[in-house]
């Protein structure tokens, strides 16, 4: 592993990191540990209304839009150590 990047478990390919994210801890970037965290990450009732209202304003009919938002928020949550996602992770996640 190197501070740009991480081969991945299952495909052991090289993938470039994102800056923010080729500085978290390199206990952090196992697969298999980040996924046991992200589980145990918490999203309140209003963070998941918010989300889909966003995919509504933007006329995405499907939930497929907030569900990988919502993967995506409990993910940055999980790499900070936090056991519940707050508003910067839903606006980075709704962002992307």
């Amino acid at each position: 592993m190197t501070s740009k990047g991480w081969l991945t478990p299952t495909a052991g390919r090289y993938v470039e990191l994102p800056g923010w994210l080729a500085q978290a801890p390199p206990q952090a970037l196992d697969a298999h540990r980040l996924r046991a965290a992200m589980t145990r990450v918490r999203v309140d009732e209003a963070s998941l209304q918010a989300l889909c209202a966003i995919a509504e304003a933007l006329g995405v009919g499907s939930l497929r839009g907030p569900l990988l938002a919502l993967r995506v928020a409990r993910v940055l949550a999980a790499l900070d150590a936090r056991e519940a996602v707050d508003a910067s992770d839903l606006q980075l996640a709704a962002d992307r």
